[in-house]
């Protein structure tokens, strides 16, 4: 992410060093929903449009929980939807940093 967002708080509500699912979602919904369910509560709602408003290691976190995502569930449409959803979001804090020339690229899931 540019360096123009900046190094996120300690109290940052996007620590996903800290992420881990709700037991009792796994038991009740599956650990596919539970995941889901808790890529949603940290940062917000897909629906609402993924915000990464701030750079650090809790940030970088994500890459690896979506890497276990879709390696755990390579034939669900959840984590890719979620990977897609973070490129394009990584890529507007890219443009937004008037670094266009920076190119993400979306990483084969198969």
């Amino acid at each position: 992410l540019p360096n123009s967002l900046p190094l996120a708080p300690k109290t940052s509500r996007y620590n996903f060093n800290r992420f881990s699912t709700d037991v009792d979602w796994i038991q009740d919904a599956g650990e596919e929903v539970a995941i889901n369910r808790e890529l949603e509560v940290i940062p917000s709602s897909r629906a609402k449009g993924l915000v990464l408003p701030e750079r650090g290691p809790g940030v970088v976190a994500l890459a690896n929980i979506l890497e276990n995502f879709i390696q755990s569930f390579p034939n669900s449409a959840l984590p890719t939807l979620w990977l897609v959803d973070v490129t394009r979001t990584a890529e507007a804090a890219v443009v937004a940093a008037g670094l266009q020339h920076v190119r993400v690229r979306l990483l084969s899931t198969g």
